[in-house]
């Protein structure tokens, strides 16, 4: 396993490129969560009904809220799978109750607060904090 190394980002400025805007287009990140969970499922997770899911795939809908839905999950869901077995990474966001968030499920922490919290207790799972 390779050590970790501190980021350290230069300090050089950088430039988009043409296809640069790319990054702010949510749906690659909701196909991915759509072929893990499926349509109805990645709804239920999201907060959102299958139309709108399908709309935003199709590219007919995207607002701002959806779009902070999306990355959110999609960053906890890729860090939990990082941390745990990809079906335990699930049932830890959805069913699990977790001590280093005040024994909340960790989804209603993330539909409530943000990525912030539930990111930060996958760190401390991973460095071995007891909750």
């Amino acid at each position: 396993m390779e050590a970790a190394r501190r980021w350290n980002p230069g300090k050089d400025r950088v430039r988009l490129t043409k296809l640069g805007l790319q990054v702010a287009d949510v749906r690659p990140l909701l196909e991915r969560i759509v072929s893990a969970f499926g349509n109805n499922a990645a709804a239920r997770l999201l907060g959102l009904s299958p139309a709108v899911v399908s709309r935003v795939r199709r590219g007919a809908e995207t607002s701002p809220e959806t779009s902070r839905r999306i990355t959110a999950l999609y960053s906890v869901l890729a860090r939990a799978m990082a941390v745990f077995e990809p079906r335990v990474a699930v049932e830890w966001l959805t069913a699990g109750r977790e001590p280093l968030l005040g024994d909340a499920r960790p989804l209603d922490v993330l539909a409530a607060r943000g990525p912030g919290p539930v990111l930060e207790a996958l760190d401390g799972i991973e460095a071995g904090v007891m909750g």
